[in-house]
């Protein structure tokens, strides 16, 4: 059982709940915030992932780069 949910078992005893119940809300607590948890881990990017992302936009950014300079010059070649 984690801190918060100890802390929540012995504020539930001392509120005069029943030991089974607040052991089943504490454990619930629990459990949600580890569902919480696990929600937000697969759906918040990691270090890792922003730098793949990051040599990703790098790599795309480049190559326009290099497109655009490389039609500027065709431009210039067929004009001049």
């Amino acid at each position: 059982m984690s801190d918060l949910a100890l802390t929540f078992f012995q504020v539930l005893q001392e509120a005069g709940v029943k030991p089974e119940r607040a052991t089943a809300a504490a454990e619930s607590l629990n459990k949600a915030i580890a569902d919480q948890y696990n929600i937000h881990s697969r759906e918040l990017a990691t270090k890792a992932d922003l730098a793949e992302a990051k040599a990703e936009i790098i790599k795309w950014n480049m190559g326009a780069i290099l497109a655009a300079v490389g039609l500027a010059v065709a431009i210039i070649k067929l004009i001049g």
